[in-house]
């Protein structure tokens, strides 16, 4: 998240995508954005969960013998919720770009060691390079536009579009008005 808020993208299937406008459907996920850390927490532990519309929120939300899982994130906020917490420090990717960027990373990584939090550093993964090459993006688009169309037809008759042809249509159609942007000299 940006401008002073807290973002948590949760994993596929803690939270239904029931009724978001898809991108991919083995990425779509949606996370709460707040003002802190605890109304993030408190706000993802109200939204997780099953739905009957989104059938990966059923298999995150069981353990496995099928029992249903509890989620609080809360209980990681009080004193002491992160003595004993190993947490990973991907750094290949991510720091040795700015010497102040990396400063502040130390100092977090820091905080969170005197909270009790083990540190494992560096935690670089190999799995973890999809992040920055291209495999998400070559996903993203292979899934995008049967994901799209399969929401947009759902909407039923009234929706004013039916599929993403008819939406770049309507753009190419409109483009004086709708998206005058895309004209400006740059």
């Amino acid at each position: 998240a940006a401008c002073a808020l807290v973002g948590i993208k949760p994993t596929v299937g803690l939270v239904s995508r029931a009724g978001i406008i898809p991108i991919a459907h083995s990425q779509d996920t949606a996370g709460p954005m707040a003002r802190t850390v605890s109304d993030a927490a408190l706000l993802l532990a109200a939204i997780a969960g099953p739905d009957l519309r989104d059938s990966a929120t059923h298999q995150a939300s069981s353990d496995c013998v099928g029992r249903e899982r509890r989620f609080d994130l809360a209980a990681a906020l009080a004193p002491g919720g992160l003595r004993g917490a190993r947490l990973g420090v991907a750094r290949k990717h991510y720091t040795g770009y700015s010497e102040r960027v990396d400063r502040l990373f130390d100092v977090a990584l820091a905080a969170l060691r005197d909270l009790g939090a083990v540190i494992v550093d560096p935690a670089d993964v190999v799995t973890e390079a999809h992040l920055t090459n291209n495999e998400e993006t070559t996903v993203l688009l292979y899934e995008f536009k049967a994901d799209l169309n399969a929401y947009l037809a759902a909407l039923g008759s009234a929706a004013p579009v039916k599929s993403l042809a008819e939406i770049i249509a309507f753009n190419e159609r409109e483009t004086a008005r709708e998206m005058p942007y895309f004209k400006q000299e740059l």
